[in-house]
């Protein structure tokens, strides 16, 4: 991965859309790409929150930094939650073959109905595939991340003081 070396913009937003567009909502590039692009604004998190970032952002896998950012209490509960998922539903198009059986589709809607913001607007996805609905939720998973990044105070991270 490479690591983020300019905070993320509107810039990095429509880059998002722009490779969710170019595969027309195929379902594990979808899964894959909001992963990385929420991953590089998790790394802009831990480079605001931490001294000496790079070797913990270089080493470090999603799921612990998930867990490093969750310890250092920097954001919210629910978008902690979404991001659990967000993982879970990587995890699965990265690891599973089976996408076109009943039990994965069924563990991949469990998922999808389990994020705030689905419950929060289920009427509004009545009729949808599973798929459509992970497709438009994600661009709000970022939104709401990358909101909460924008309103992250940057603590004093003086790594150069002397004993």
């Amino acid at each position: 991965m490479v690591l983020p070396t300019n905070p993320p913009d509107a810039k990095t937003f429509n880059e998002m859309i722009g490779e969710l567009n170019r595969v027309g909502g195929e379902p594990r590039a979808t899964a894959i790409i909001t992963h990385l692009y929420i991953e590089y604004l998790m790394d802009s998190i831990l480079r605001r929150t931490i001294s000496k970032p790079d070797k913990v952002i270089r080493r470090l896998g999603f799921a612990s930094k998930l867990e490093l950012i969750e310890s250092l209490q920097v954001l919210s509960d629910g978008i902690m939650h979404e991001l659990s998922i967000v993982n879970e539903v990587r995890n699965q198009f990265a690891h599973r073959i089976d996408m076109e059986t009943d039990e994965f589709q069924e563990d991949f809607k469990g998922k999808v109905h389990r994020m705030n913001y689905y419950n929060d607007n289920a009427c509004k996805f009545e009729g949808m595939e599973t798929y459509q609905i992970y497709y438009m939720i994600m661009p709000r998973v970022y939104a709401v991340l990358k909101g909460e990044y924008d309103n992250l105070q940057t603590p004093n991270l003086n790594t150069n003081k002397k004993i």
